[in-house]
């Protein structure tokens, strides 16, 4: 009596084992956001460009720099990286000088109607907006795939002259300074682990011969 019980029970205990093994895994738990401590980020641009004899009208030597405070890298898997929010800064304007501009006939000076204001404001942004409408990578028969993890943020830097604040004139008519958007690439994990970055770019003006450089830098507060 005793060896023939033991059969049901051990069926029993078989088909919930199968059961239980054809039951789908629980989903993969969302690893949570990563944050970086609150950043003051520097901005800064050297840039320079020689007089040319055809009527261009250009400045000789432009220097800003820009801060912004309490800047939070986050890294949400998978969407992507992001700043907190929008960051507001001010931008002083320390150095401006124009080159002369050639009419055909003589060289002259160009001048100002007023004097030039020093503060101006700036955002730093996400860069790269056109991303967003890209399409998610899929494999070849078009499953769409995990989002790599990337090991850059995507940054833009804006400043904001104005319309006609930044004028000058010259006996061919005049120009102005226009405001100025400049995308880069940063470190993701060295910021998201609080260290200072370094950053230099080469600047790239109107014409090849300007020459310059930008030079940002992170530096980390505590968390």
């Amino acid at each position: 009596m005793r060896a023939r019980a033991v059969g049901p029970f051990a069926l029993a205990a078989l088909i919930l084992g199968f059961a239980s093994w054809l039951r789908p895994a629980p989903p993969a738990k969302k690893p949570a956001p990563k944050s970086s401590p609150p950043y003051t980020v520097m901005v800064s641009l050297q840039a320079h460009s020689p007089y040319a004899p055809d009527g261009r009208m250009s400045i000789a030597d432009l220097a800003f720099s820009a801060t912004f405070k309490d800047v939070v890298f986050t890294y949400d898997h998978p969407r992507g990286v992001f700043l907190t929010e929008k960051h507001d800064g001010k931008l002083f304007l320390t150095r401006h000088e124009f080159n002369d501009v050639c009419d055909g006939e003589e060289r002259h000076r160009p001048w100002v109607k007023k004097p030039w204001p020093v503060e101006f404001p700036a955002s730093l942004v996400e860069g790269w907006i056109e991303r967003e409408e890209a399409e998610p990578p899929s494999d070849p028969f078009g499953i769409p795939l995990e989002p790599l993890v990337p090991d850059k943020v995507k940054l833009g830097f804006y400043a904001r002259f104005g319309l006609l604040d930044l004028e000058w004139f010259s006996k061919l008519g005049s120009c102005v300074l226009s405001n100025m958007l400049y995308e880069f690439e940063a470190p993701l994990w060295p910021l998201i682990g609080g260290k200072p970055v370094t950053l230099k770019f080469d600047y790239e003006g109107d014409y090849p011969e300007d020459k310059g450089q930008w030079w940002i830098e992170f530096i980390p507060g505590r968390r």
